[in-house]
């Protein structure tokens, strides 16, 4: 699965939403991803970018979260963030359903 990747002058974050880091997005804000749309506030952002991190490879704290995200919101600006977190998770919806149309359709995976 792909990552999204978020650079900003001092590093480079690597996000990756597979299904057990939706899961544990889930289980953290208590709704399902799905239902977020544009009502996500800050603290589910944080969220995202935490479970987001740690499953593309970077484990960190709650509170390291915050400061990578107000780094990158500092940097680039909150629009920016957002528009990334928002492609890291579709870029996994995309993937599963991509996978179970080739799955549908007879196709075997490569690898």
């Amino acid at each position: 699965m792909e990552k999204t990747i978020i650079q900003t002058r001092n590093d480079t974050y690597f996000l990756r939403f597979t299904i057990n880091a939706h899961c544990e997005a889930e289980e953290i804000l208590g709704i399902p991803i799905t239902q977020l749309g544009d009502n996500a506030g800050i603290s589910t952002m944080r969220t995202l970018l935490y479970v987001g991190l740690k499953h593309g490879g970077r484990p960190v704290t709650m509170d390291q979260a915050g400061n990578i995200m107000e780094q990158i919101i500092e940097e680039k600006g909150m629009e920016f963030f957002s528009t990334k977190i928002s492609e890291a998770v579709q870029r996994s919806f995309n993937k599963q359903n991509n996978d179970n149309y080739k799955r549908n359709q007879g196709f075997k995976k490569k690898g």
